[in-house]
């Protein structure tokens, strides 16, 4: 495989803004990181309300049955332990998988939680690995400015301006930024995450597919969960020191015009996310619901104390969130 030197993408100036943006990025507002937990608080909720859909619950699991991997990364609400690649897929799509669906242009806005699958998946595993090798282990805390950092990297992919009004479509620009942040987040050098961004820009990834103009695809259920399994992969790959693909973006992803991060703080302003008391009452009806009384009672208590849950190690969270 032919590849372009290393200068040429480094003189990218969109890919070099992402690059920047996910090993530098790093969010100091507490209304930001109240969104982002709100975020996951309200992701959780739906992933659990979608393991009562058998569509959806068929989808879940290892790609050959009764695989496993031991020390893997958890799916909440199952006993199932993946590689961290499969388990991104299964949570992206358990948590959009009931997504209200727009009927016209905004179906193709991001949502905050759009990269949470990969990034839960791929923190709980590094979470475990971490223990086993007597490091300290990410927190809860890191997780969600890790999410913040997704969410930035989304805010400045959409920013882009094509002729006749293109943009990257919203699987295209979770998968990018999911990658970039798995990349940053696992410790990558600028030039591996440089390389997990080029890939995942030049990856086709799943097609341009507006949900509500879907007809019911039965694809618009899992693009986003197949986002986050690819930005995961695709880092993973660029970690591994696969060398980064030609400087030259695509068409869904050739930038105009693109300016500096924007204060993650905004998301706490944004009046698409539901009331803080309504995120609450759904994820404690999810729980109840979803475990036995005294599981949902210790869930109950941990996502009680915000600070708590924040200085929480990430596999410790995850594992709370099994059903055996």
């Amino acid at each position: 495989m032919l590849h372009e030197p290393a200068e040429s993408l480094a003189s990218d100036p969109l890919r070099r803004e992402i690059v920047a943006c996910a090993r530098e990025y790093r969010p100091e507002d507490s209304v930001a990181y109240d969104a982002a937990r709100e975020c996951l608080v309200d992701a959780l909720a739906g992933a659990l309300e979608a393991l009562r859909d058998p569509a959806c619950t068929k989808l879940i699991g290892p790609v050959v049955p009764g695989a496993t991997m031991i020390g893997g990364a958890r799916v909440p609400g199952t006993s199932y332990e993946l590689d961290p690649v499969k388990a991104a897929f299964d949570l992206g799509t358990l948590i959009d998988w009931h997504a209200p669906a727009v009927p016209d242009v905004a179906a193709e806005n991001d949502r905050p939680a759009d990269c949470l699958g990969g990034l839960l998946a791929t923190v709980d595993w590094w979470s475990r690995t971490r223990l086993a090798t007597g490091d300290e282990s990410p927190t809860v805390h890191d997780l969600l400015a890790t999410l913040l950092t997704a969410q930035e990297l989304q805010r400045m992919l959409g920013q882009e301006s094509v002729p006749q009004g293109f943009r990257p479509c919203r699987a295209s620009r979770a998968r990018v930024a999911t990658a970039a942040a798995v990349a940053a987040a696992l410790g990558g050098t600028h030039a591996q995450v440089l390389a997990a961004v080029s890939h995942a820009v030049l990856d086709g990834g799943a097609p341009r597919l507006n949900v509500a103009a879907s007809g019911g695809h039965p694809r618009a259920r899992w693009t986003i969960g197949d986002a986050d399994s690819r930005g995961v992969r695709l880092a993973l790959i660029a970690l591994a020191e696969e060398p980064p693909g030609p400087a030259t973006h695509p068409p869904a992803c050739a930038p105009a015009a693109h300016g500096s991060p924007m204060p993650s703080a905004r998301r706490a302003d944004d009046s698409s996310r539901p009331g803080a008391e309504a995120v609450r009452t759904r994820f404690a009806a999810a729980v109840r619901a979803h475990y036995p009384a005294r599981q949902a009672a210790l869930l109950a208590a941990i996502f009680a104390d915000a600070a708590a849950l924040d200085a929480k190690p990430v596999h410790e969270l995850v594992s709370a969130l099994v059903r055996n």
